[in-house]
């Protein structure tokens, strides 16, 4: 026998064992070819798709490095999982340079197998990827190509994962270590130790980290991480930091000491077969505490990054409404002699467009307060009829009353001041303008002024001619989502988006570019979080049929004092879901609190629990398929 077909003869017997990890290299495989494709499209160096460029080189650069650390820890389980065969290599003389050949060739043969399958899927699926993307993204210059330098970059960048992983094996796994694994192999499970201070330090870092999360909802907790932490990204890496430690020990200590809590309770442990499924169980957890962390982990990183995702994305309309009201807006400055033209471009182009609108007018006035702050005023009658617009009630002011819209001063005296409490002096102490109030939404679009207040008509009458006039136009439009592109004409029409003389601001421009930004992020990082959710779905699998040969032999015993095949599926069933959704269930919850920490939801959301069911249905149908394999196979040892 040729020393190739020796490598060929090993995968196929211990394809079952390879199966996870090979559909895991072949989903990676095309996720990564269809990023390749993205990146060596004819039309994606044109203007306006350098974002699309930009993060399908991140993509690609993160797909590469997930692959070899996910390949590096997999094969090595699966080659401690083998010991004994290589063992036995080794005692018939298997030297260790045919040893790291042996190692290279299989590698070599599963690799070779998932690129071509995986280039083969990818290549018949492309055109559904790009048509896709032309939908999802609103990009329509995507369209279909021969993807030849995509096919040879693929196949060039796993061929150099496949030689650094062959490389990498050999070196973790030395011929002592194996003779050791073998020894190990027949000592059976020993006894489980733990300590009672790390469980309960598990709890602790974990109830450390969650009531972080939350500190912004309560005051003094609040204010207290400020002292200590100072900036908010420390506490986000204290939080991070205590998480993963908290949740290493949850599995490595806390759950083995829960088990033996549970095996106290007699009544309970003694009912039929809790017994069996119990013991085990303890073993289970000790022997796969590692798979059980990562596992954790990565479907936290996964579901907290799409979460993050499509809360931001999805919520760019809300955030647009808040800080822009009127969803055009055109301030003319001092000396702006195309004022009139500008305004009546702009209405001609609304109107050609087909969309719906109403103008709004007001003077605002620029002024310095006495103490040389800028400040921007308007009258009581114009803010009426802008609010009016926007479905909110009137306000009534008497003389040198003012109401605040903006504020952005915040002198050391005003810090613990109401905002109804402040001054202002104008004019040398003519007038003394005192705030009565404060609007709970500002109309004019944020950022536009600094600081803005409402006056009596009668007030602003005395001071209109101390200060800088500058004309206000706001355009309420129906289906402003849609005006994205006729927004950028008006730009082009009236010369210059920013102008010495004017300024105009369109929320329809605003809101294309960041649906665009966040949906390509969203898009782009939602096929990562595939790779990452199959990749952690695979060490579990990985780890179920490692410990199969152990488990057969433990089901043979246990069949001969009388149990039956239900039975065996329902301790199987039992122990298979504590391993599958306990990781599932703590990373649901890391989720929720990290996204407590990021202020992105309040209370009970839909859409995050819509995400995390999207992910446990997906996880389900897993447990569903390895369970019934699991049993199938160990169904034929009951007697």
């Amino acid at each position: 026998m040729k020393f190739y077909n020796l490598a060929l003869n090993n995968v196929k017997r211990n394809f079952r064992r390879y199966l996870g990890y090979f559909i895991s290299c072949v989903i990676s495989t095309i996720v990564f070819f269809f990023f390749a494709i993205y990146l060596f499209h004819p039309n994606l160096s044109q203007p306006g798709t350098n974002l699309l460029f930009c993060v399908t080189v991140i993509a690609e650069f993160a797909i590469f490095i997930f692959s070899f650390i996910f390949a590096i820890y997999s094969l090595y389980v699966f080659v401690k999982a083998r010991s004994k065969e290589f063992s036995i290599f080794m005692i018939l003389g298997m030297s260790k340079k045919q040893f790291n050949r042996l190692i290279f060739l299989e590698i070599s043969i599963i690799g070779w197998g998932s690129i071509i399958i995986g280039i083969i899927l990818g290549v018949i699926f492309s055109n559904f990827f790009l048509v896709a993307s032309e939908k999802i993204m609103i990009n329509d210059s995507l369209y279909l190509y021969l993807p030849l330098k995509a096919i040879v970059f693929t196949i060039i960048a796993f061929l150099i994962l496949s030689l650094l992983i062959s490389l990498s094996i050999p070196v973790l796994i030395r011929r002592k270590k194996i003779i050791f694994l073998l020894r190990q192999l027949n000592e059976g499970d020993r006894e489980i130790k733990f300590s009672k201070f790390m469980s309960v330090l598990s709890i602790l870092l974990l109830c450390i980290g969650y009531l972080i999360a939350i500190s912004n909802r309560v005051e003094f907790l609040s204010d207290f991480l400020n002292v200590i932490f100072h900036k908010k990204r420390n506490q986000i890496l204290f939080l991070t930091i205590t998480a993963i430690i908290g949740t290493y020990l949850f599995f490595s200590q806390f759950t083995i000491f829960a088990i033996e809590i549970l095996k106290k309770k007699k009544s309970f442990y003694m009912k039929k077969v809790n017994m069996i499924w119990i013991a085990d169980l303890g073993y289970s957890m000790r022997r796969n505490s590692i798979t059980l962390f990562l596992v954790t982990i990565l479907s936290t990183l996964t579901f907290t990054s799409i979460s993050i995702l499509y809360l931001i994305n999805d919520g760019v309309n809300d955030n647009i409404i808040n800080n822009y009201p009127m969803q055009f807006v055109y301030l003319s400055l001092p000396g702006n002699e195309g004022e009139q033209q500008d305004i009546k471009t702009i209405e001609e182009c609304f109107y050609k467009a087909g969309f719906k609108f109403k103008k709004y007018t007001a003077i605002i006035l620029r002024q310095q307060t006495d103490d040389k702050k800028e400040i921007y005023i308007v009258k009581l009658s114009d803010y009426n009829k802008l609010i009016s617009g926007l479905n909110m009630k009137n306000i009534y002011l008497n003389k040198n009353e003012s109401y605040i819209v903006e504020y952005s001063y915040k002198t050391a005296d005003d810090i613990d001041k109401p905002l109804s409490d402040i001054t202002w002096s104008l004019n040398n102490e003519k007038v003394i303008l005192r705030s009565i109030g404060a609007a709970d939404k500002n109309i004019f679009m944020r950022f536009l002024f600094s600081t803005i207040i409402v006056v009596n008509d009668n007030t602003f009458k005395t001071i209109e001619n101390n200060g800088h006039k500058n004309n206000y136009y706001g355009f309420k439009i129906e289906e402003w989502e849609k005006t994205g592109d006729t927004v950028d004409y008006i730009y082009k029409k009236i010369n210059k988006k920013y102008s010495r003389s004017f300024i105009a601001i369109g929320a329809g421009h605003i809101f294309k570019y960041e649906k665009e930004h966040w949906t390509v992020w969203f898009y782009v990082c939602f096929f990562i979080a595939i790779i990452l959710f199959i990749s952690a779905g695979s060490f579990l699998y990985c780890r179920f049929y490692t410990d199969l040969n152990q488990q057969k032999e433990k089901y043979k015993g246990v069949s001969k004092i009388g149990i039956t095949l239900d039975e065996m599926k329902k301790v199987a069933t039992i122990q298979i879901a504590m391993l599958f959704f306990i990781p599932y269930i703590f990373a649901s919850i890391h989720t929720c609190f990290f996204l407590q920490m990021f202020e992105l939801f309040q209370g009970l959301d839909l859409k995050l629990i819509g995400v995390l069911l999207s992910f446990f249905v997906v996880h389900f149908m897993y447990f569903l398929i390895i369970r019934s394999r699991y049993i199938k196979y160990l169904s034929r040892f009951i007697i």
